[in-house]
C-alpha cells in the first residue's frame, strides 16, 4: 500500500454537486460596451475590497448554457424595478417570480422558466450585488463613487 498517495477531494459541498466555476471579474468588462459599466465596475470592486472580500470572479447565470451572470446589467435591472426591496415586495395580483423573471430577461436575455436557474440568479444577486445596491441607495450615476475613474 502506498502511504503517500493522494487523499481523495472532499472538498465539495455535502450535495455531490461542486460549486459552479467562477468566470474572472474581468470578464465583466467585456459583456458590453455601455458607457457607466467601467465606472460601475470599478466602484463595485472598490466596494467590496474596502468591505474586505474583493470580487475575484462571478459563478455563471446559468452554468448548464455558460451564460454570464452580468452584474452591470442586473443592478441596472433591479434597481429599475426599485431595488432588491422593491423586487422582493410586490404588490396584491403580483408575483414575486415573475417579477424576477421580467429582471432576468431584461438584464441577462435568459426566459428563465426553470424555478432553480431563477433561484439561482437572484441569489447571486443577493450575495454579490445586494450589499453594494443597499450602501449606495441603488445610485445610477456612478461618476464620482469611489473607486471610479473616467479614461
Amino acid at each position: 500500500q502506498n502511504n503517500n498517495a493522494p487523499l481523495p477531494d472532499t472538498t465539495h459541498h455535502s450535495n455531490s454537486n461542486p460549486l459552479p466555476k467562477l468566470q474572472p471579474f474581468q470578464v465583466q468588462y467585456e459583456l458590453g460596451s455601455e458607457v457607466d459599466r467601467k465606472l460601475f465596475l470599478d466602484s463595485f470592486q472598490h466596494f467590496c475590497t474596502v468591505q474586505g472580500h474583493p470580487c475575484r470572479g462571478v459563478p455563471y447565470a446559468d452554468i448548464s448554457r455558460k451564460t454570464s451572470f452580468d452584474l452591470f446589467l442586473m443592478y441596472k435591472a433591479v434597481t429599475e424595478k426599485g431595488g432588491f426591496s422593491g423586487a422582493e415586495t410586490v404588490n396584491i395580483g403580483e408575483d414575486r417570480l415573475q417579477v424576477w423573471k421580467e429582471i432576468v430577461l431584461t438584464a441577462l436575455k435568459i426566459d428563465a422558466d426553470d424555478l432553480a436557474v431563477l433561484e439561482n440568479i437572484r441569489t447571486i444577486y443577493v450575495e454579490y450585488v445586494r450589499d453594494y445596491e443597499a450602501y449606495y441607495g441603488g445610485v445610477t450615476d456612478f461618476s464620482g463613487l469611489p473607486g471610479t475613474s473616467v479614461t
